[in-house]
């Protein structure tokens, strides 16, 4: 194939390439910068340009979410991620909220028990006399008189362990370190 020229911006300098023997049109032993060129002799790759731009869009401190498993710097080429918020939900920052108003704070529980409020409670009431026929013969006896109580102790009165989850779907968090 013909000898290919390229140019790079306004620069007087053209690279030639030819396209069936190499892999990438344009190769450089020179460092690659991010960002304009500073010097007639910079040369960006397209593929340099990427990066550029996915670190932009994820900083240092952004949440990536997904549903693969795989470690967003496999994925995208770039950064030190860390998997956050295992087994918790993501809850929006709201100003002056004690359990929301700090970011990364963590807490709730994923099961809670409703303590019951029944006070201490003694109850107490005498038996009434009655006569009671035995056998059927018209014949009657009078039960004797008494006094039951019961106690109830509010310590003892719970619902039980309760689940506390909405409706759920799971995913995979990471948060850029680096």
């Amino acid at each position: 194939m013909a000898l290919r020229q390229i140019r790079i911006g306004n620069l007087d300098n053209v690279t030639q390439y030819d396209d069936a023997d190499f892999d990438e049109a344009i190769e450089t032993d020179q460092p690659i910068k991010a960002g304009a060129p500073t010097d007639p002799t910079d040369v960006l790759r397209l593929g340099d340009l990427t990066t550029v731009v996915l670190s932009a869009v994820f900083p240092i401190g952004c949440v990536y979410l997904s549903i693969v498993s795989t470690n967003p710097n496999t994925l995208l080429g770039f950064g030190t991620w860390a998997r956050i918020a295992e087994g918790q939900y993501l809850v929006g920052f709201k100003t002056a909220d004690a359990d929301f108003g700090v970011v990364e704070a963590a807490g709730g529980n994923k099961t809670h028990i409703h303590p019951v409020d029944v006070g201490v409670t003694t109850s107490g009431a005498s038996s009434a006399n009655a006569l009671a026929d035995n056998n059927g013969d018209g014949t009657t006896f009078s039960a004797a008189t008494g006094m039951a109580t019961h106690d109830v102790d509010p310590a003892s009165v719970n619902s039980g362990d309760n689940n506390n989850l909405p409706p759920f779907f799971v995913i995979y968090s990471w948060k850029r370190t680096a």
